[in-house]
């Protein structure tokens, strides 16, 4: 039985709240020597929620045996909220690593889930600027997670709140009861994504 504990809401800086009812790779374990780790995010909507059961069995055993292979692997995610969205998650050592798996996935989704995938998915990718995961001998299969994603983030303002991040916000949430992980990356085109996993 699935359990949906968080709310679907979505606000007008683009909050998506989803829970995270499938983790179907490895924790993130590696880093690339410069000690970048680059994500992609791909979010879908206009789900039929009767057909997540099939996404995810379908997902499981066709798409994560391929992208799990390409050069540089570290982890693959996909949330899935009850409402009609899903976001997977990839990371990869090298941006072309990355980049390889959103193509893998298009194909993957064409040849097997284009039905149930009315809409292409919108699609941001860089790489990982705070990424603080803690999935070492846990349950993963009842994680829930929050997937928030702003437009219009001004690129001048990186660094700086990156750190304010880092030096405010993270070790909060590294106190917080049930914390498993945290994930910021930026495109660099205006889009931040920030990942909250409990």
């Amino acid at each position: 039985m699935r359990n949906y504990l968080c709310s679907g809401r979505k606000v007008v800086i683009g909050l998506l709240a989803l829970c995270l009812v499938a983790l179907l790779a490895l924790p993130m374990t590696a880093a690339a020597e410069d000690g970048k780790v680059f994500i992609s995010v791909r979010h879908y909507d206009g789900i039929d929620p009767a057909d997540m059961e099939t996404i995810e069995t379908v997902v499981q055993e066709g798409l994560v045996p391929i992208i799990s292979q390409g050069d540089g692997f570290i982890a693959y995610y996909v949330v899935f909220s009850d409402a009609d969205e899903l976001v997977a998650i990839n990371m990869f050592l090298t941006a072309e690593a990355a980049g390889a798996s959103n193509e893998k996935a298009r194909e993957f989704v064409a040849e097997n889930l284009a039905p149930l995938l009315p809409n292409p998915p919108r699609i941001i990718a860089g790489s990982v600027d705070i990424g603080a995961i803690n999935f070492q001998e846990r349950d993963t299969s009842g994680l829930h997670a929050s997937v928030r994603v702003y437009d219009g983030f001004e690129t001048d303002d990186h660094d700086e709140f990156v750190r304010i991040v880092e030096d405010g916000f993270l070790p909060i949430m590294l106190e917080t009861e049930g914390f498993a992980g945290y994930i910021l990356t930026t495109d660099g085109a205006g889009a931040l994504v920030a990942i909250s996993i409990f």
